[in-house]
């Protein structure tokens, strides 16, 4: 495996991890963020990997 697929593995394991975290506070009744502030962040990230990429 290539370094930049290496780092492209790595940041989407890192956003797994981030996701898996937030599905297990959303589970257990802690406050989120509302749909449209998900939606902004989303896009930052897809942004982000794009520019990354």
């Amino acid at each position: 495996m290539d370094i930049e697929a290496n780092d492209r593995r790595e940041k989407m394991l890192k956003l797994r991890d981030e996701i898996l975290a937030i599905e297990e506070d959303r589970l257990q009744g802690r406050n989120g963020c509302t749909l449209g502030e998900l939606d902004s962040y989303l896009n930052s990230v897809i942004v982000k990997v794009h520019n990354d990429i």
